[in-house]
């Protein structure tokens, strides 16, 4: 082994440049359009019922009034915060979703 002999070393390339160069050959190869390709075979998907109504947009879903009604509060500045209540709620929920 000799301590004077030394291998030839590239600059290295910045990690970000690295990753803009392969962002940007994905881009690239995902945009050409592709030949020869087949239609794919879908699914039929049913819905059940009670889902076809849940994805039916209604305008029942909010109480637009009592929307109104907190807004005005929020402006007047009547609108009473129960930060306990509040509180409990969130942790309730951290709980719940352990």
């Amino acid at each position: 082994m000799s301590i004077n002999h030394t291998l030839k070393t590239q600059p290295v390339t910045p990690a970000h440049v690295q990753q803009e160069v392969k962002l940007a050959q994905r881009n690239l190869a995902n945009s050409t359009p592709k030949e020869n390709t087949t239609p794919e075979k879908g699914t039929d998907v049913k819905l059940s019922a009670l889902t076809q109504h849940i994805k039916a947009d209604s305008p029942r879903d909010i109480d637009m009034e009592r929307v109104e009604k907190i807004k005005d509060a929020i402006r007047n500045g009547e609108l009473k915060m129960d930060y306990d209540k509040i509180a409990q709620a969130l942790l309730q929920n951290i709980l719940d979703d352990r």
